[in-house]
Order: structure tokens, then sequence, then C-alpha cells
């Protein structure tokens, strides 16, 4: 014995208790008691929970629950990613939660919804539905994300957007607009002239 020994909860009324304080507990719930209401309550209360528990318990409805709490994508198992799961997990998360999205389910609006919770989610975007507002949307949110935009769909409008939110996202802007920059940060009548 270490010492550090964890209990495993066997009292139904305690393990909800301890779920709704803290999701993640759920692994230190006995399989014995363990069912689909208390999975419900972990993943309400942690953002983590869906990863702890058993897989024969990630019903549709507690993977969706989860997808709703920020849970991750890819700990749905993947015969369970119907395309309202999906949604939601793109929805409510930061991760890259794309690519766990099953390519048949992957169409306009999915990504859309995915680049608008996180800008880098273009990156992982088939480029058949890439669009400028997708492009906009993503730089408007995380201006360095210019990186992974298409160099088609790099013009000056998208790059002033990624350049105005992180000066150093022009290291990713079209060679255009990286001459537009140079221009105008060259003095005049012998004086600097300062820009963002």
């Amino acid at each position: 014995s270490t010492g550090e020994e964890i209990l495993e909860i066997t009292s139904y009324g305690k393990a909800k208790k301890m779920l709704e304080q803290d999701g993640a507990n759920i692994r230190f719930v006995a399989p014995s008691i363990l069912d689909e209401a208390l999975c419900l309550i972990a993943v309400e209360h942690s953002n983590d929970a869906l990863s702890k528990i058993p897989r024969s318990l990630r019903t549709d409805v507690v993977c969706l629950a989860a997808m709703k709490n920020g849970n991750y994508l890819g700990d749905v198992p993947f015969l369970t990613r119907t395309e309202d799961i999906c949604r939601e997990g793109v929805k409510n998360q930061s991760k890259a939660s794309l690519v766990c999205v099953p390519e048949e389910l992957l169409d306009v609006d999915i990504c859309k919804d995915a680049v608008a919770a996180n800008g880098y989610n273009i990156k992982d975007v088939p480029e058949k539905y890439i669009t400028k507002e997708m492009c906009r949307a993503a730089v408007s949110k995380n201006p360095m994300s210019l990186e992974y935009v298409p160099v088609k769909f790099r013009t000056d409008e998208i790059c002033q957007i990624a350049v105005d939110g992180n000066k150093n996202a022009a290291a990713f802007a079209s060679p255009k607009y990286q001459e537009i920059l140079k221009v105008s940060k060259k003095p005049k009548s012998g004086f600097l002239r300062f820009t963002k």
C-alpha cells in the first residue's frame, strides 16, 4: 500500500454529490452504480469528463450533453458521431475538433461553425468548403490564423484585418500586401510615418 489509495465511491447519493462538484470525479465512481444519469451529471459539470466515462456508457444522449459543455469531440466513439453531436462539438470547442468529424458529415455549415469557434480551425477545412467570409471570420477571431488561409483568399482586406489584430500576421500576408506595408513605412519628406 502506498498510502494514497483512492476509494471507489459505491453510494449513488455520494457519487451524485461528488459529480455535481466536479464531473471529472467520475473516475472514482464504482462501475456497478454508474449509469447514464450519473454520466450526464459528470459531463454537465466538467468539460473533460467524457474521456473518463466507459465507452459503453457514452450514449448519444451523454455525448450530445458533453458536446454542449465543451468536451472534446475526439472522445465520442466514432459510430456515435452523429450530425447533431458533431455540430455541437465544433461549435463549443476551442480544440481542433473538425478533424474528428466523419468525412460524410463535413459540409460548409459545420466548417463555418468550427471556424467561428476557433479561427485556427481554418487549417482543417477542406479547400472546397472555404469561402472568403470564412477566411474573414478566421482572421477576425485569430489574426495569426492567416498562416492557414489559402493564398487565393489572402486579399488586401483579409490581410488588413489580420494585421490590425496582430502586426505579426504580416509575415503571412500576400506578397502584394507586404509591399503595401513596406511602402507605408518609408519616411516621407524627412519625417517618419508610424503605422501599426
